[in-house]
């Protein structure tokens, strides 16, 4: 039997099951619309201070705290992040939306042109 994604406890926390078999307990989830960065313009350091890299997402810190670690997918499971860290914000990420990293070359700059626009969920991990 393939293991498929899904979420216990919907709500305020929980237990959510990965595709990979393992379990990540969340104190929240939220629904966001997510958009793409990438390129060697966004190959120096976030917010916190930190090198960018793949793995990282642009957060309103109003909604996700900075240095949340989080674990992004969308609902159908075919878009899967899988743990992200919260280390960078931007000026068009407010409320409901992030930004995620795809690398600072060419590629990453390609790739994320090429996601657009997704609506995604985003656990916020406890620990």
């Amino acid at each position: 039997e393939e293991l498929q994604p899904r979420v216990e406890n919907l709500g305020v926390g929980g237990v959510y099951y990965a595709a990979d078999g393992k379990s990540y307990r969340y104190s929240y989830y939220i629904d966001v619309l997510a958009t793409g960065y990438g390129g060697e313009i966004f190959s120096g350091y976030t917010f916190t201070g930190k090198q960018v890299e793949i793995g990282m997402i642009a957060v309103d810190p109003n909604t996700i705290p900075l240095r949340s670690r989080c674990y992004v997918v969308n609902e159908e499971g075919d878009l899967d992040f899988g743990v992200c860290y919260a280390e960078d914000t931007g000026s068009k990420i407010i409320g409901n939306r992030i930004d995620i990293f795809f690398g600072g070359d060419a590629e990453g700059e390609e790739r994320a042109r090429m996601f657009e626009r997704k609506n995604i969920r985003v656990y916020v991990l406890v620990g």
